[in-house]
C-alpha cells in the first residue's frame, strides 16, 4: 500500500492507522509516515490487555512506545548488551490494572517474555524488538535477536517471509520464503543475487556474530510454506523443525562451501590480486587495500575462520609442486600477517622455500622486522611529546576523580567496584568503547555479584585512538580540569595479532600523554596495566626479573606483549619529557574470581583449554612453560592495582613511578591442580597424556570440526605449541621479583596460593 499513491490517499483521511500483531518491516511504515499518514504502533497481550502507554507525538518516532513503567510495575530485566525483558512486579495485593495478577493470583511478578530496547537519549523511550524465545545462542555462547534482520529481509518485493537460524552453530544462515517460487536454478540464482544486498546492508548494522555469511542463503521449498499464526507471524520452532535436516545439512557442508579461488602463484603480486578477491568474498569492506590491516579495518574472528578455510582448500588444489595440506594453514597466518600484502608474501615465501632449510633464516628475519615495527613505534608516538609544566600540584588524596578504562571487561568490572568502596574516591569516570555503558555496566556487574549503583559514576563512549577520545572539546577540557588519576585497563586480549594490528591501542596510550599533559591545575599519573610477557624471554631464570625499566625487544616474543613493551617504554619516556607520571604494573595470569558469582572468561587459554580436555577426553599433564601457577584471582589483582596507584592508599609523587609485578608470590605447579579438575569432571576426561599428544588430538580436532564452543583451543594451537617446544629448548618460567609491589600492596602480602577448593570453584562457575 505505501507504493500506491491511490491507497495512501486512503490512508491520509483516516484519523489514525495501527500496526501491531507482530514485526512490521519499517521502510513501508517510514513511507507512509512521511506522505503524511498518521500512524500509531500498538502492542498488547491476553494476559494484560492493551497496555497503558503515554501516545507517541512525534510522527517520525513511530516506532518507539512511551512507557511509564511506574504505572505498570514494570522492572527491565537485562538480557543482553542493549537488550531488555519487559517484566510485570506486582504493586499490591489488589491487580489493578496489572491484568496478569487476575489470570496468575500466586504470582509476584510475570514475564511478559517481550524483548525491548531503550532509546539512547530519550527516557521511557523502548522499542519492542522480538521475544524471548526468538533468541538464537550461536555454539560460541553469543546471543542474537534475529527480528530485526529478518523484518529487513522480509520486506525485500520478492520475498515474502525470513527466518534466521543458527542456534548452537558457530554463525548465522537465513530461509528465505519467496514471493514467487523460482522455477529454476537458474532463477533461485537470481533470486538470491536480488535479495543479497539487503542482506549486505543489514550485515553492516548487525553485530560481528549475527551476520549472515555468503552461501548461507536458502530459499524454502514450496511444497513446505512457513508455518504462521493466526495473525500472521511465522512460527519460529515448527518451522526449524520443519527444515530441520536442511539446516543440518547446509552447516555440514560448511567446510565444502568455502568459497575457492584460483591463486596465482605465479608471481607475488599476482598472488596478492587473486589473494583479495579471496579475502573479500568473506569480508565484505570493499576499500580494503592491499596494506590495510585487517583487524583494524574491523575483521572478525568468524572471518578469520572462513578465510583460512577458504585459503586451505584452494592451496591444496594448486598446482605448483609444493603443495599445501590443509592442515598447514591456520588461523595464526592470518593474525601474523594481517593485510592482504603481507599475507601474499608469507604464502609465496612458502611456496619458494618449503622442504629446504631456510625456514629459520625466514624466522629469524621476521623476528628482525618485529623489532624494527617497535622501535619505529616507540620513535613515532614519543616525537614532539608535550614540554613539561614545572610547579603542578599533587593530586588529589581525598575526593578523588579517578578515570578507568574498560570498566566492562573482567578486571574492569573490579576495579570499578573496588574503587567506588574507597572513601578516598568521590567519582569515577568509565571510558568504554560501546555506546550505552551504564546499561551494559548493569548487566556485567549484575552477572558478576558486583555493586549497580553508579550514582558516582559517570560512563562515556570513547575512541581512545582519537586524539580527543571521541568528546567534544567542553567534555574534554571538563575533564582535563577535573581528573586525578587515569587507570588504563582497556586493550584486546589476543594472542594471535601482531604488533602492528595493536597500532590504534598504542595511539591510545600517546593520547592519554598528551591529555594528562594538558591538565594544568595539577598532576594527573597514568597507570598501565602491563603484562608479565614483556618479559617472558628473561635469559636468566635464576635471577628474577627486576622491578624496572627493560628495554630489550628480544624479550616479548608475540604481538600482546610487545605492544604492551613498546606503550610501557613510551610513557617511560613521557615522564622524562612531559612530566607525566606513570606507574607500569607488570600482571600476571589473571585467573577466575574467589567470589561464587562471576567466572573467568571462557575464550582465554586456560579455560579454553579445559574445555577442549572436555571434548577431547584428554588432560594435559603438563603446561609446558605455562605450567608455574602464579596466578592471581580478578579481585586480588583489581585491589593491587588501586593499592599501588594511589587510590586505596595515599601515595607521593616520588612512589607513584616505576615498575611493579601484580602476580601470586605463592606459586603451585599445575599437577597438583590436576586430580581436583579430573575429580570435577569425572568420566568426561578419560586419560591424563604428555602435553604434546594433547597438541596432536588437538591439531586432528581442528580438521575433523568447526565447534568452536565445545573446542575453542583450536583457536589457541600456537600458544600451546610455543608452550610445548619451550620445554624442549630449556626454557622455565622466570623468577619475578615482587619486593616493591609488596611493600607497596597488603593485598599482594596475604594472598593465597590457587588452590584445589578453588580450581573446582572455576570449574563450576564455567559449567562446560
Amino acid at each position: 500500500m505505501s507504493h500506491s499513491s491511490e491507497a495512501v490517499n486512503e490512508l491520509k483521511k483516516l484519523h489514525m492507522v495501527g500496526t501491531g500483531g507482530g514485526p512490521v518491516p519499517p521502510d513501508p511504515i517510514n513511507r507512509l509516515v512521511k506522505l503524511g499518514v498518521r500512524t500509531a504502533n500498538l502492542i498488547a497481550a491476553t494476559e494484560l490487555g492493551f497496555f497503558p502507554y503515554y501516545f507517541q507525538p512525534d510522527p517520525s518516532l513511530w516506532q518507539w512506545f512511551i512507557i511509564p513503567k511506574d504505572v505498570m510495575g514494570i522492572y527491565w530485566r537485562p538480557i543482553d548488551d542493549d537488550v531488555y525483558e519487559q517484566v510485570i512486579v506486582r504493586k499490591g495485593q489488589h491487580p489493578g490494572i496489572q491484568c496478569c495478577f487476575y489470570t496468575f493470583p500466586e504470582l509476584e511478578e510475570f514475564s511478559t517474555k517481550d524483548l525491548y530496547r531503550p532509546h539512547p537519549t530519550l527516557e521511557d523511550h523502548w522499542t519492542h524488538i522480538g521475544r524471548a524465545d526468538d533468541i538464537i545462542v550461536f555454539s560460541n555462547g553469543e546471543k542474537l535477536n534475529p527480528t530485526t534482520i529478518e523484518a529487513a529481509v522480509a520486506g525485500h518485493p520478492d520475498v515474502l517471509g525470513a527466518q534466521v537460524v543458527g542456534s548452537k552453530k558457530f554463525h548465522a544462515a537465513i530461509l528465505i520464503e519467496p514471493v514467487k517460487y523460482p522455477e529454476s536454478e537458474k532463477k533461485k540464482q537470481e533470486l538470491l543475487d536480488a535479495v543479497w544486498p539487503t542482506i549486505e546492508q543489514v550485515n553492516k548494522e548487525t553485530v560481528a556474530h549475527g551476520r549472515i555469511p555468503h552461501g548461507y542463503v536458502f530459499v524454502a521449498d514450496p511444497e513446505r510454506p512457513f508455518p504462521r499464526a493466526g495473525k500472521g507471524t511465522v512460527l519460529r520452532s515448527m518451522l526449524e523443525k520443519l527444515y530441520a535436516e536442511d539446516i543440518e545439512r547446509l552447516f555440514e557442508k560448511s567446510e565444502e562451501l568455502a568459497m575457492m579461488v584460483d591463486l596465482d602463484l605465479s608471481s607475488e603480486i599476482k598472488l596478492a590480486d587473486s589473494l583479495r578477491k579471496s579475502v573479500l568474498q568473506i569480508f565484505e569492506h570493499h576499500e580494503l587495500g592491499l596494506d590495510d590491516d585487517f583487524f583494524i579495518a574491523g575483521m572478525d574472528s568468524l572471518q578469520v575462520i572462513q578465510i583460512t578455510r577458504t585459503l586451505a582448500a584452494s592451496l591444496e588444489k594448486t598446482d605448483t609442486k609444493f603443495r599445501f595440506d590443509k592442515q598447514e594453514i591456520g588461523i595464526r597466518d592470518i593474525y601474523s600477517h594481517p593485510s592482504i600484502r603481507k599475507l601474499a608474501a608469507y604464502l609465496f615465501q612458502e611456496t619458494a622455500v618449503r622442504q629446504s632449510a631456510e625456514s629459520n633464516a625466514l624466522e629469524y628475519i621476521q623476528r628482525t622486522n618485529e623489532k624494527k615495527i617497535c622501535k619505529a613505534l616507540v620513535d613515532k608516538y614519543t616525537c614532539n611529546l608535550p614540554a613539561k609544566i614545572h610547579n603542578k600540584p599533587d593530586p588529589a588524596s581525598e575526593n578523588q576523580t579517578v578515570i578507568i578504562t574498560g570498566t566492562a571487561g573482567a578486571l574492569g568490572s573490579y576495579l570499578l567496584d573496588i574503587a567506588l568502596k574507597c572513601s578516598s574516591v568521590s567519582k569515577v569516570i568509565c571510558f568504554n568503547r560501546g555506546p550505552n555503558g551504564q546499561q551494559r555496566q548493569f548487566k556485567v556487574n549484575s552477572s558478576r555479584g558486583l555493586s549497580t549503583d553508579f550514582s558516582r559514576v559517570e560512563f562515556l563512549q570513547v575512541d581512545l585512538a582519537d586524539p580527543n577520545f571521541g568528546l567534544s572539546f567542553e567534555v574534554k577540557n571538563r575533564l582535563a580540569n577535573e581528573v586525578d588519576r587515569v587507570i588504563h585497563n582497556a586493550w584486546p586480549v589476543n594472542f594471535n595479532m601482531t604488533v602492528v594490528s595493536f597500532a590504534p591501542q598504542i595511539r591510545g596510550v600517546r593520547n592519554f600523554v598528551d591529555f594528562c599533559a594538558s591538565a594544568a591545575r595539577k598532576k594527573v599519573p597514568i597507570s598501565f596495566i602491563s603484562s608479565v610477557g614483556t618479559v617472558l624471554n628473561w635469559p636468566t631464570p635464576a635471577i628474577p626479573v627486576p622491578e624496572k625499566a627493560l628495554s630489550d625487544w628480544s624479550l616479548a616474543d608475540i604481538g600482546y606483549s610487545q605492544s604492551k613493551l613498546t606503550s610501557s617504554m613510551i610513557l617511560d619516556e613521557a615522564a622524562k619529557i612531559s612530566g607525566v607520571p606513570s606507574v607500569i604494573i607488570r600482571v600476571g595470569q589473571i585467573a577466575g574470581p574467589r567470589g561464587k558469582k562471576g567466572k573467568w572468561n571462557p575464550q582465554e587459554w586456560f579455560p579454553s583449554l579445559i574445555r577442549s580436555s572436555v571434548y577431547l577426553g584428554l588432560l594435559p599433564n603438563s603446561l609446558g612453560t605455562l605450567g608455574n601457577i602464579g596466578w592471581a584471582s580478578v579481585e586480588d589483582i583489581a585491589s593491587i592495582v588501586l593499592e599501588i596507584s594511589g587510590v586505596a592508599d595515599s601515595r607521593s609523587m616520588e612512589e607513584l613511578t616505576g615498575y611493579f609485578h601484580a602476580i601470586n608470590p605463592s606459586p603451585v605447579d599445575w599437577p597438583s591442580l590436576i586430580p581436583a579438575v579430573r575429580e570435577f569432571y569425572g568420566e568426561r576426561i578419560q586419560e591424563v597424556v604428555p602435553l604434546e599428544v594433547w597438541i596432536s588430538a588437538l591439531e586432528k580436532s581442528q580438521v575433523d570440526t568447526l565447534d568452536i564452543e565445545e573446542n575453542p583451543a583450536v583457536k589457541l594451537l600456537d600458544t600451546y605449541r610455543s608452550a610445548a617446544e619451550g620445554v624442549k629448548n630449556g626454557i622455565g618460567a622466570s623468577l619475578v621479583d615482587t619486593t616493591r609491589t609488596e611493600s607497596y600492596s597488603v593485598t599482594m602480602r596475604h594472598m593465597e596460593k590457587v588452590s584445589p577448593e578453588l580450581m573446582k570453584l572455576w570449574c563450576e562457575q564455567w559449567q562446560f
